[in-house]
């Protein structure tokens, strides 16, 4: 038997008519072809977004099993370092309480530097005297000083003598000092030559005598003015009583005036200190000697000198110093009037170093411009 043809085509068509049969058949080919692969197109643009979402939660993943692993492993040290942290907590303490100790020893120190210096100032040797500070020494401490070096100045008489009358004066409390002295109980308040004395004697038509003697620790010679070599030694005592802008201190003594005719006297006064300004000042020290021995020659002699202060600065003292001395019985017909000029200038907080020029009788009964002396201090604070 015969087949018929597959795609049987009349032989009546045109060639026309092929052609126009045959654009269908491409068409339906090319569409064919392309739906498959438009499918395949789609199974890899899925099969792409499927890895990166499953590459993402990968990562999350992992991220997720790294934070549990940290907090596990924190955990996990936890214990092991709970001795640690207790080793640091004992540091601190200790450090913390050798601070607390340290803090406490300082401030036990600020506290005595604190008491230290509401210390009363020295006194007895000040630069000037126009403040409201005591005349006592504070407790303990040692001054030694006084009227220290005098040397004659008198006509036909210069240097003869010179003579050393240095004081040493302790503070047993802030109210009371005691002092072994050769001037007198003279102070860096009350300063004058006391190392020579003169005695002025007047004879009816003609110019006064003035005879000098030194006293203290005389060294130029029985020739020279020094009956003896050492003579004229006493105990002093000063008594704080105010320390206000009036300051005042009772100043007592006993005094061998002479040893070798074994003279003593009993010296009774009182030194005061009345500060005008903060640069002026008004200085006093009143005193009676009675004698204990040879009560026939002056047996009570009274003594009433005076400085007045001025204070240029914080370091310079400048003074002028007169009175009036004389036998208690008789003081009209027998009394001095001396003048003196004198500075002080504190070098240190603990040296100070005077001078001082005075005339041992310049206006009193008989004087005049001869019995001079120069003094020169020197007071160190222990």
């Amino acid at each position: 038997s015969l087949r018929a043809p597959a795609n049987p085509v009349p032989s009546s068509v045109s060639a026309y008519d092929r052609r126009m049969l045959r654009a269908p058949t491409l068409l339906i080919a090319a569409l064919a072809f392309a739906v498959p692969a438009s499918a395949v197109a789609d199974t890899r643009a899925q099969k792409a977004a499927k890895k990166k979402k499953a590459a993402k939660k990968a990562k999350a993943d992992k991220a997720k099993a790294d934070k549990e692993a940290a907090e596990a492993g924190e955990e996990e040290a936890t214990p092991d370092s709970a001795p640690d942290a207790a080793a640091d907590a004992d540091v601190l303490k200790t450090k913390a309480d050798a601070e607390a100790e340290a803090d406490a020893e300082k401030a036990s120190a600020d506290a005595e530097a604190t008491q230290e210096e509401a210390k009363p100032e020295p006194a007895p040797e000040p630069a000037a005297a126009a403040k409201g500070t005591p005349l006592t020494l504070p407790k303990g401490q040692l001054l030694i000083g006084g009227s220290t070096a005098n040397i004659s100045l008198s006509t036909d008489a210069v240097a003869k003598p010179v003579s050393f009358t240095p004081s040493v004066w302790y503070g047993i409390t802030d109210k009371l000092s005691l002092g072994i002295t050769h001037d007198g109980g003279t102070t860096g308040w009350s300063p004058r030559p006391t190392g020579v004395k003169t005695t002025t004697t007047s004879i009816p038509g003609a110019p006064p005598l003035v005879e000098t003697a030194g006293s203290g620790i005389c060294i130029t010679g029985k020739d020279s003015g020094c009956p003896t070599v050492y003579d004229n030694v006493g105990i002093g005592a000063l008594i704080g009583l105010t320390d206000a802008k009036l300051a005042v201190a009772a100043n007592a003594g006993v005094e061998v005036t002479s040893i070798e005719e074994l003279s003593i006297g009993l010296r009774l006064g009182v030194i005061g200190k009345f500060a005008v300004s903060s640069k002026l000042a008004i200085v006093f020290d009143p005193r009676l000697t009675i004698r204990a021995t040879d009560r026939d020659v002056g047996s009570e002699t009274l003594d009433v000198p005076l400085w007045v202060w001025f204070e240029p600065s914080a370091k310079l003292g400048l003074y002028v110093h007169t009175g009036f001395a004389g036998p208690f019985d008789g003081l009209a017909d027998s009394f001095n009037v001396p003048l003196g000029l004198g500075a002080s200038f504190n070098a240190g907080s603990k040296l100070t170093l005077g001078a001082d020029f005075h005339f041992s009788n310049l206006l009193g009964k008989g004087g005049g411009a001869d019995g001079r002396v120069l003094g020169l201090r020197l007071a160190v604070r222990i």
